[in-house]
């Protein structure tokens, strides 16, 4: 499955598009049911993206090309950007800011594997950071639909993007497994704010006790014990691991009536979001001055920094980089992807520090 072959073949563009990409494939990151992916990396800034390709034959391309440009809307510290979407020969691309460090899942696996528990501050680093996003997108009338340790990222600063909306797999009508969907949407197919947090809950449920938590033979016997919130109880070890307040907020997330859900507003106002919050911002030395200064570089950086729409996309099904690419070249993407990795994070810290402000009013 490939948008080109070895010969260079190019996408339709408006007229107002000027901005050409030359980009190249470097290797496959996976294979799912619904297409494959690829780290890919511009030979014009050198930076690396994920490319994902899904078949979209004989599908609604004007409403898919509009919810492509809907995502390319979104802009959060702690959402993974859309950079473009376009088709090439019945093959849906859709070219995405790339995390290095993978998704939350391949850490899920890891801690496993180790019979690892993770520690309750990273937990709640990371849910903080995703409440942050979804209040963001929440607000904007947008539900992502599909929240799970897979389609959660992290980037070299260990921080939280949250990617993979579930938008094209409505569309395109893909059928998928519902394991971390809420019980309305399993019942009665519904997509509220309300879905976004009981995901969020089951996902990080998964994460504190390292396994999935509704059983059952099959996937029908899943589902029923989740339509009925019949979850598998906290041991003893997980008890002790974590605090009470921790645990009470994760059920809440789950409750099987929507209404009783908190928000994500509401989530960063629980007492345990601001007591962490505040750690979390002398542990990187952030008051007042730092704002100051950080919002001056945000100002800065964007005006640097402006988002160039890209047109034209040449791929080349050769999974390697040019083997003329030199050290110089080299240094000049690792900087560039510092920078942005610096800025997100210099947002990321703002934006706590303003909610930490909002929660003391």
């Amino acid at each position: 499955m490939g948008c080109a072959s070895s010969s260079e073949e190019t996408v339709p563009v408006k007229e107002d598009e000027k901005q050409t990409e030359n980009i190249k494939k470097i290797k496959s990151l996976g294979k799912g049911n619904f297409g494959e992916v690829f780290l890919i990396k511009s030979q014009m800034d050198k930076k690396k993206s994920a490319l994902k390709e899904i078949p979209i034959k004989n599908k609604n391309i004007d409403l898919i090309m509009n919810e492509g440009d809907n995502l390319k809307e979104l802009d959060h510290p702690n959402l993974i950007f859309y950079k473009s979407v376009f088709i090439v020969n019945d093959i849906l691309n859709v070219i995405t800011e790339y995390a290095e460090k993978g998704d939350l899942n391949n850490e899920l696996l890891k801690h496993k594997e180790q019979n690892k528990y993770f520690d309750e501050n990273q937990l709640l680093n990371w849910l903080m950071q995703i409440c942050l996003s979804l209040q963001y997108i929440h607000e904007k009338r947008v539900v992502h639909s599909d929240i799970k340790p897979s389609n959660i990222f992290i980037t070299k600063k260990n921080n939280i993007k949250l990617g993979d909306f579930g938008i094209f797999k409505r569309i395109l009508n893909f059928e998928e497994e519902k394991l971390y969907g809420a019980p309305e949407l399993i019942t009665k197919n519904e997509y509220t704010t309300k879905a976004d947090i009981w995901s969020l809950g089951v996902t990080f449920c998964h994460l504190l006790t390292l396994e999935y938590p509704f059983e059952g033979k099959n996937k029908d016997e899943i589902y029923k014990n989740i339509t009925k919130g019949e979850k598998n109880n906290y041991n003893e070890e997980i008890l002790k691991k974590y605090s009470k307040e921790f645990l009470d907020l994760i059920d809440e997330m789950m409750s099987l009536d929507p209404k009783k859900r908190p928000c994500a507003d509401e989530i960063l106002k629980k007492n345990i979001s601001k007591k962490r919050m505040n750690e979390y911002l002398k542990e990187n030395d952030f008051d007042d001055k730092k704002n100051n200064e950080a919002n001056a570089d945000i100002q800065q950086y964007t005006k640097k920094n402006v988002k160039m729409k890209e047109s034209i996309f040449i791929i080349d099904d050769d999974f390697k980089i040019d083997e003329d690419d030199d050290e110089k070249e080299d240094e000049e993407e690792s900087q560039n992807e510092d920078d942005k990795d610096n800025y997100d994070f210099i947002r990321q810290m703002s934006m706590i520090y303003d909610q930490n402000k909002k929660n003391k009013k």
